[in-house]
């Protein structure tokens, strides 16, 4: 049974790791939320108060498209001490179809399937529980 994380996050059973990381679409599918620059149209993620192209403090909030290209990835084959997800786990560089670079966590894929050049996609995915036993939830990519 898949997990509807829309539904956990209306209901309170589930938590954004950070305030305005994602938002879900007419779709159902996840989309990340990015600052986009009014004066020089910089787009980042996650969302910051100023640009870092012009250090202009005009942002706004724009939802991501949901699709983009894996440029670069690591395999950690070993975590800290204190890590509890499962090793290894793949690190990615993506680039989404809006021209966003994003650094974030490639999921569904065993380390030897990744390939840079491959399509991915948004998800959100549990990350840890917080202090009320909540999931709290983050953004990742998935293989398209």
């Amino acid at each position: 049974m898949e997990t509807n994380y829309q539904e956990a996050l209306e209901k309170g059973w589930a938590a954004p790791v950070a305030k305005d990381t994602f938002t879900f679409g007419e779709d159902g599918k996840p989309h990340f939320v990015a600052s986009k620059c009014t004066h020089c149209g910089t787009a980042v993620f996650p969302a910051v108060l100023r640009c870092p192209n012009c250090f202009k403090a005009d942002m706004t909030h724009t939802p991501l498209a949901t699709g983009g290209e894996l440029k670069s990835f690591t395999v950690v084959r070993q975590g800290s001490p204190d890590w509890k997800g499962d090793v290894p786990y793949i690190i990615a560089q993506v680039t989404t179809d809006d021209g966003v670079k994003i650094l974030t966590q490639l999921l569904g894929c065993a380390p030897e399937q990744a390939e840079i050049g491959m399509r991915v996609e948004t998800d959100v995915r549990p990350l840890f529980n917080d202090a009320e036993d909540r999931q709290v939830l983050g953004p990742v990519f998935i293989p398209a």
